[in-house]
C-alpha cells in the first residue's frame, strides 16, 4: 500500500508592502516567505513593469513617468508545486506634479458631458472633492426611467468616462435622449445627453 502525504504549505512571512512609489525613485523591497519543507522558492510579478526586476529575494523598482497613477501588483511565490499570492494596490506618483494636481482638485461634486449631441461617444467628466469620503455613483437613464449604464467612482480628482452608447451588458442602445446622473454625499447632479447613431 502506498500513502501520499499532502504537500505542506507555503506562505509569505510578511505581507507588509509599500503602497506608494515615486516616479524615478529607486525602491528595494525584501521578499520573504516560509516553506515548511524548505524548498527553493521563486518569485514572479504578474504583468511585471519593464522598470521592475527581482534579484534573488529583492524586488527593485524605479517607476517610469508612463506608469504614474493607480496600479495593482500581484506577487507570487512558488516552490514549484504550491504557491502563495500577494495582491497589493499601489499608487505611483510624480513629485513634480503633486502640487499641480492638488491645485486642480475639485472643490465640489461636478459633472460635464461633451460633445452633446454625441455620435457615438460622449465624454463624461466627474469631479469628486477631497471632502467627499464615499464613492460617487454615475448612472445613465433612458426616457423610460430605467438605468441603462452605471459606474462607481472613488477618490478625489477628476474622473473621465467615455460612454460608447452601450448598456451594462455591453449591448448597443438606440439613439435618443438620455439623462446622466451623478450622486454622492446627499448631492445629485444631472445632465441631458442626446445620443445619435
Amino acid at each position: 500500500m502506498i500513502f501520499y502525504l499532502p504537500k505542506k504549505r507555503i506562505s509569505f512571512k510578511h505581507r507588509v508592502f509599500p503602497d506608494t512609489f515615486m516616479v524615478g525613485a529607486l525602491s528595494t523591497i525584501p521578499l520573504s516567505a516560509f516553506d515548511e519543507e524548505g524548498d527553493a522558492l521563486t518569485w514572479t510579478v504578474l504583468d511585471q513593469p519593464a522598470s521592475m526586476s527581482i534579484i534573488d529575494t529583492t524586488l527593485i523598482w524605479a517607476p517610469l513617468k508612463a506608469e504614474e497613477g493607480l496600479d495593482t501588483l500581484t506577487i507570487i511565490v512558488s516552490d514549484g508545486l504550491l504557491s502563495d499570492t500577494l495582491i497589493k494596490p499601489v499608487v505611483i506618483y510624480d513629485e513634480n506634479s503633486v502640487a499641480e494636481k492638488m491645485m486642480e482638485m475639485p472643490k465640489a461634486l461636478s459633472l460635464s458631458a461633451s460633445p452633446n449631441p454625441a455620435n457615438p461617444t460622449v465624454n463624461l467628466t466627474v469631479g469628486i472633492p477631497a471632502s467627499m469620503k464615499q464613492a460617487a455613483t454615475v448612472q445613465i437613464f433612458g426616457i423610460n426611467g430605467k438605468v441603462v449604464r452605471s459606474w462607481q467612482l472613488s477618490g478625489a480628482g477628476y474622473h473621465k468616462i467615455a460612454w460608447n452608447g452601450r448598456d451594462n451588458s455591453n449591448t448597443a442602445i438606440s439613439s435618443g435622449l438620455y439623462l446622466v446622473r451623478v450622486s454622492g454625499t446627499g448631492k445629485v447632479l444631472q445632465r441631458k445627453v442626446l445620443l445619435l447613431k
